[in-house]
């Protein structure tokens, strides 16, 4: 029987970044640089070789820790980061890697708009969650991924964004490759499904604890709506599909770390669930709010804005389930 449940030490070093978040958040932010905070945080280079800056966590501690940043709606970019680290390091570009991971470098995501992404490094358009003229962009897909310089790029438009806690950027020309990995193994492309499906958990079980929260103390007809039938009904699915989402996180990122024959199946598995799980549970969670009438004010849109957006960062619904089937037929 394999224990997939989080050790004692595990638990205190999640639940110590958790704290450190919280009490920069209500600080008004971050000391005036996010980018740096969430850097000697260890949040970037947890999972990188002590010799190019990093701490020599598992992937199986990084995935407990991007559930907690999940939870506090933390900019995929620290993701970003760490990917693009690794591709770095892998390539022998140690000096890259540990400026990545103390954060003298900014890495940003991009987002393909019909653009491709290959050696030549990012042709088309994109878009880039954040405006920073000296920042790296990082593409990822599952057959290769490429580092680029976001000033390569002829245009930089901001754009409205549908998540309004990022800075979203259109831009269109070509970013020659500062790096360039072909995915033949998909180990990078595996590494940023596993941290995305830890995202997406975290964002399922935020919502579900506000939604059951806030059922405790919203009274209707004399008494917390939470005592309703079709409440109850709604906050245990929500529990059910956090459980589940969590459960297979934590399966799937042990295999990843045991390089299992089945890591493939159990990855792509977990992100499939939880993609949905935060999606539903983002949803009902809005719902369970809207009786105040200005559900907005509850913040919540801005967990399920961000499941959408890391869903398309991982490729959709789709490309997830094909990757459980093919990995499920190779069995």
């Amino acid at each position: 029987m394999i224990d997939i449940l989080p050790t004692a030490e595990q638990s205190e070093f999640v639940g110590g970044i958790a704290n450190a978040i919280a009490k920069a958040t209500s600080a008004k932010g971050y000391g005036g640089d996010a980018w740096r905070f969430f850097a000697e945080l260890g949040c970037i280079g947890m999972g990188l070789d002590e010799s190019v800056g990093g701490a020599g966590f598992s992937v199986a501690d990084e995935a407990l820790m991007h559930q907690e940043l999940g939870r506090q709606l933390v900019s995929p970019n620290v993701l970003a980061a760490a990917l693009a680290a690794r591709m770095a390091a892998k390539a022998g570009d140690a000096e890259l890697a540990e400026r990545i991971a103390v954060g003298d470098q900014r890495v940003v995501f991009a987002s393909s708009l019909g653009g491709q992404v290959s050696a030549a490094g990012l042709e088309g358009e994109f878009h880039l969650l954040a405006e920073s003229s000296d920042a790296i962009v990082l593409c990822i897909s599952p057959v290769g991924s490429a580092l680029g310089k976001a000033r390569s790029f002829d245009r930089r438009d901001v754009v409205q964004s549908t998540d309004e806690t990022i800075e979203l950027v259109r831009a269109s020309g070509t970013a020659p490759a500062l790096l360039w990995t072909r995915d033949n193994d998909q180990r990078l492309w595996r590494y940023a499904s596993l941290m995305i499906a830890a995202e997406l958990t975290g964002i399922a079980e935020a919502t579900q604890k506000r939604a059951v929260e806030y059922a405790k103390i919203r009274e209707q007809f004399g008494k917390p709506i939470g005592a309703f039938q079709a409440i109850g009904h709604h906050c245990a699915n929500m529990a059910l599909r956090s459980d589940a989402a969590t459960s297979q996180l934590y399966f799937a990122a042990i295999a990843l770390r045991d390089q299992t024959p089945d890591a493939s199946f159990q990855v792509a598995a977990a992100c499939s669930y939880a993609m949905d799980a935060a999606f539903q549970n983002a949803t009902v969670a809005i719902q369970i709010h809207g009786g105040i009438g200005f559900a907005a004010e509850s913040g919540l849109h801005l967990f399920l804005n961000r499941a959408l957006m890391l869903r398309h960062l991982a490729g959709g619904e789709r490309t997830q389930e094909l990757a459980v089937f093919n990995a499920y037929r190779a069995a």
